[in-house]
């Protein structure tokens, strides 16, 4: 069955069926999420070593409060969506004062 076809019986669908068509999509995509979060958390996994560094920084006291992160990305320190930073963890650092 091709996209348009199930664009074409899905708006042939009462309104409850459509809500229940839709919240049932959401739920798959939800149960895709959950997967690949196990997967990408899952020892020897990309996520593991990002979880790893995170846990070293705040034992070694540097990593600050989140609300102190979004506080200052709010305040325009951080002009960058912070996804878009791969692999840094400037919200996450204590920089010394200077």
């Amino acid at each position: 069955m091709t996209v348009e076809a199930l664009k074409v019986a899905i708006a042939e669908l009462s309104q409850n069926e459509r809500h229940s068509l839709a919240a049932w999509l959401i739920e798959l995509e939800f149960d895709e999420w959950d997967k690949q979060m196990v997967k990408d958390f899952s020892p020897g996994a990309r996520g593991m070593e990002l979880a790893d560094r995170v846990k070293r920084d705040i034992a070694a006291d540097k990593a600050s409060p989140f609300e102190e992160g979004m506080a200052e990305a709010r305040q325009g320190g951080i002009n960058r969506n912070p996804l878009q930073l791969r692999g840094r963890s400037r919200l996450l650092r204590r920089e010394p004062a200077g």
